[in-house]
């Protein structure tokens, strides 16, 4: 039997934002049914995937409160996961490194911003 793909979403700003994410999660669910989603989202729109049937797991930061303290913590909880792939919706720079820091070795993310195309592969 094959290993489920372990992949991690972040969208952790805005609730509106979040909302517009909800079918990308759809979506990726519906293309890899045996996907084990898990999402970072800030404590504003947390709520919104928390109890969601396709997400397997939340992870809570808010980038605009957050220490660089509170980050590596969060980079080090999220590195313990093994993750296959990070989608990196929000193009936020600490956002981008995430998955840099947390030796994620496919990251996809906007790669219009030329300071955060090399984090992506």
């Amino acid at each position: 039997m094959k290993k489920p793909v372990k992949l991690l979403i972040q969208r952790a700003d805005r609730l509106g934002d979040m909302v517009c994410t909800l079918p990308l999660i759809d979506k990726i669910a519906a293309q890899y049914p045996h996907a084990e989603i898990h999402v970072l989202a800030s404590s504003r729109n947390n709520a919104l995937v928390t109890g969601h049937p396709l997400v397997k797991k939340v992870f809570t930061y808010d980038v605009d409160k957050g220490s660089l303290r509170a980050f590596f913590s969060l980079v080090k909880e999220i590195r313990q996961e093994n993750y296959d792939a990070y989608l990196s919706v929000w193009n936020n720079v600490w956002m981008a490194l995430l998955g840099v820091f947390a030796n994620i070795r496919v990251r996809i993310g906007d790669s219009s911003n030329v300071t955060l195309k090399v984090v992506y592969t």
